[in-house]
């Protein structure tokens, strides 16, 4: 009877090419790529919707379906990033469009008049006094606000 001495061991294109996600160097821990999807489509749909709130929802299935052992948060965290930036690198490489903001797209979830403080930065460098393209139109101007909050005080009494 013929035997053969041959051992192959499985890479990590073969891996990916499967529809998993490798967590280790060693491959000692995979991550199923739908995985990945569903926890993207989660924080789309849920922003404020943390990791460690998925990998204790993850957990909860494992148990519920009988098998042991934990998800490892932080090596979730650190596959799911990798795994992000390779899919952000085939796309560049396969030319699709890297912004499509899905708080704007197809339709706005959130506005922000001045996320991260550019307005302040600006009026500090800014040393003359431009009129907005708008102004009064969508925020009141400071001189109106400060003739209510004023006109407010004199009507309240004190006590």
């Amino acid at each position: 009877m013929p035997t053969c001495s041959k051992q192959w061991g499985p890479e990590f294109s073969d891996f990916v090419r499967s529809g998993y996600w490798p967590a280790t160097m060693q491959a000692q821990t995979l991550f199923h790529q739908d995985l990945f999807s569903s926890f993207e489509a989660m924080k789309t749909a849920a922003p404020g919707m943390s990791r460690q709130a998925f990998t204790a929802m993850l957990d909860h299935r494992t148990k519920q379906f009988g098998r042991t052992g934990n998800v490892n948060a932080d090596a979730f965290q650190r596959s799911f990033l990798q795994y992000v930036y390779c899919k952000s690198e085939e796309g560049k490489l396969l030319g699709k469009d890297p912004f499509i903001c899905p708080a704007c797209s197809p339709e706005m979830v959130a506005v922000s008049v001045d996320g991260n403080r550019k307005l302040y930065r600006f009026q500090k460098t800014n040393q003359r006094e431009e009129p907005g393209f708008f102004d009064g139109v969508f925020l009141a101007k400071d001189s109106d606000v400060s003739t209510f909050v004023e006109e407010v005080r004199g009507a309240v009494k004190s006590t």
